[in-house]
């Protein structure tokens, strides 16, 4: 009777630990500029997020990540990363859509970003906007830091997988 419990227990947590396992979808895709043709491989123009799965719909996407987005500034042109420091949590509407208005207050407030959303019927994949627009502060490029900088509203698309 003592096996047929701990063989029961074994059994359930095993199960549980495969639900919460496939409770996050990885998404990986790229933006869609054309200015990442110049920019050289690995991981130019690459997006990555997860999104967190309730009942077979994804609810909320957290860890949005982007690397090398061209974008002109006044000093001449850079590449924007945020591989180290993912964008806030956004989430998902009833119809599929996420989006999310961010402002960097801590290090150069006039940084925005926006970041808008839809995912497919099944959620294989999503299609969206990008756009970051601002200065970049002295703090993170000295001396003087980047002025004037856009990326443009740039379409990304990604997948699961």
């Amino acid at each position: 009777m003592r096996r047929i419990a701990v063989v029961g227990s074994l059994v359930a947590v095993l199960a549980f630990s495969a639900v919460a396992l496939a409770a996050i979808r990885h998404y990986h895709g790229k933006d869609e500029d054309p200015a990442c043709a110049s920019i050289p491989p690995p991981n130019a123009c690459k997006m990555k997020f997860d999104g967190a799965v309730r009942n077979g719909r994804v609810v909320k996407v957290r860890n949005f990540t982007f690397n090398k987005i061209p974008m002109p500034c006044t000093e001449g042109p850079f590449a924007l990363s945020n591989t180290g420091n993912p964008l806030p949590p956004m989430r998902v509407n009833a119809q599929r859509r996420f989006h999310g208005d961010f402002v960097d207050n801590q290090t150069s407030p006039t940084q925005y970003t926006h970041v808008d959303g839809r995912f497919s019927t099944n959620y294989k994949r999503a299609t969206g906007h990008f756009r970051f627009h601002g200065d970049l502060s002295p703090e993170v490029f000295p001396p003087t830091g980047l002025h004037n900088c856009d990326t443009g509203r740039d379409d990304w698309h990604a997948r699961t997988g």
